[in-house]
């Protein structure tokens, strides 16, 4: 599989005014209204270069549609329900589709209910993309209404011209009929429960959360279970009541693309309710309550320890003292936890990899178990190397899982194979830490659920 090129960030791009120096003061008037005459020309000629010339999207480094001869064309062919003042965009794994924002990249349109996108690239590329209406939760779907997978092109450079046609059959709101598809029921599995708007005074802010029960929960004639010394004082001895099981807790990021397609970003959830069950079903590993935290409008700055010089972010701190002083506190005095570190994981990808892993080597004393999926090392340089290979882990009480894919950009992996190497060098005898690659996964959802059912058997596995 070809190894998606990089492009650069468009800040790099932008140019660095400097303040022109001044006219010294020596010269003549008249010099002085030659030079005036000469910046003033100049002005003109600025202003008519912009009509001549029109600022190109070369200027901020990614070749888009119209900055030379397209070599890829993707023609698309909407239902005729779909509203005729909405604009059609193209969402993909490449920054000429936006690198999957919504608005990815606006389409063309050359007919009635068709629409065209061409861009240049300049090497092979396999590329997976969506339509959408300008928000995912108008992506398109298949005629039933249903999710589909991403689409793939594999893009041939030498091949010069790419032509692709497609056809959407019905949007997420809007049925193939006509008909307005209204929200979707959660397809959750298991046991779950809704925390609605959490308030944080931490972050200014609030999210919805979904709590997934294991199957015994609601089960009151079950027993103790596994249980911690912090829990022994709660034991309702006085009534002599038995007392209920109580149970470790996961808490993972991006909880809207845990469980459920019609919320998770592309359509494609991770699938942790289903692993979960199926897990359990196979007496693999010990239940467990997950907490699915939505991420927000400024999940890059919440999921972000650092800052970077280019794409800024750094309130991860926030959001660890959200989820320690604040959350935590909610979920355990309303849920039948055991609120020890050894019980609690932390987990996530990409940036949610990223928060966990310095949420890891941060508050051990509240987290023991940590999975750390296609994290985002390379964020600020990677400066969570030197964090995490500071800081003093017990590898007798830590246990850490750490993956990436082989398909999710060279820098992406370099990255996070230097930390493995810091790591290994920095805590030899740790032997609670695993670190896998997987040769042809991308940096996706379906990548994640492929493989999800790995850390949580590593992390929970049941006690025979």
């Amino acid at each position: 599989m070809k190894k998606l090129k990089k492009l650069s960030s468009p800040e790099i791009f932008l140019r660095s005014g400097k303040t022109a120096g001044s006219f010294r003061s020596s010269r003549s008037v008249i010099d002085k209204l030659r030079a005036a005459a000469l910046i003033f020309a100049f002005i003109l000629f600025l202003h008519a270069a912009v009509f001549i010339f029109p600022a190109s999207a070369a200027d901020s480094g990614i070749v888009t549609p119209g900055t030379l001869p397209d070599n890829l064309i993707v023609t698309v062919k909407v239902p005729a329900s779909t509203p005729a003042g909405d604009k059609i965009y193209i969402a993909g794994g490449h920054e000429t589709m936006g690198d999957w924002k919504a608005t990815g990249a606006e389409l063309i349109k050359i007919s009635e209910y068709t629409y065209r996108f061409g861009a240049r690239l300049e090497k092979d590329y396999e590329i997976e993309f969506k339509f959408t209406r300008g928000d995912f939760s108008k992506v398109e779907k298949d005629a039933k209404g249903h999710e589909i997978p991403n689409r793939k092109l594999f893009f041939n450079f030498e091949a010069g011209e790419n032509k692709i046609d497609c056809a959407v059959e019905a949007w997420a709101d809007i049925n193939a009929d006509g008909s307005s598809a209204g929200p979707k029921p959660p397809e959750i599995t298991g046991d779950y429960e809704f925390i609605k708007k959490f308030k944080s005074k931490i972050l200014g802010n609030e999210r919805d959360i979904i709590v997934l029960l294991p199957p015994s929960y609601k089960d009151k004639t079950s027993g103790s279970g596994e249980t911690s010394e912090t829990e022994a004082t709660e034991v309702k001895a006085k009534t002599g009541e038995k007392k209920l099981k109580r149970y470790p807790v996961l808490y993972m990021h991006d909880g809207n693309n845990l469980f459920d397609p019609n919320t998770s970003f592309q359509g494609v959830d991770w699938g942790v309710d289903e692993a979960c069950a199926k897990l359990y079903k196979q007496s693999a590993i010990n239940e467990m309550i997950v907490i699915a935290v939505y991420n927000g409008p400024d999940r890059i700055g919440e999921y972000t320890p650092f800052k970077d010089p280019k794409h800024e972010g750094g309130d991860g701190e926030k959001y660890l003292q959200f989820l320690i002083d604040e959350l935590m506190p909610h979920v355990n005095s309303k849920y039948r936890t055991l609120t020890d570190a050894k019980n609690t994981a932390i987990g996530g990808s990409s940036l949610g990899g990223l928060i966990s892993l310095y949420a890891g080597a941060k508050r051990s004393d509240k987290f023991s178990k940590v999975i750390v999926m296609s994290p985002s090392i390379w964020w600020a340089d990677g400066k969570i190397i030197d964090y995490v290979t500071s800081a003093k882990l017990d590898a007798a009480k830590t246990r850490i899982w750490v993956d990436m894919g082989g398909a999710e950009g060279e820098e992406g992996l370099s990255f996070t194979r230097k930390f493995n190497i810091a790591f290994k060098q920095k805590y030899p005898g740790f032997k609670n830490y695993i670190y896998k690659e997987f040769p042809d996964a991308p940096h996706n959802e379906t990548a994640w659920r492929a493989r999800i059912e790995l850390p949580l058997r590593y992390m929970f596995t049941r006690n025979k």
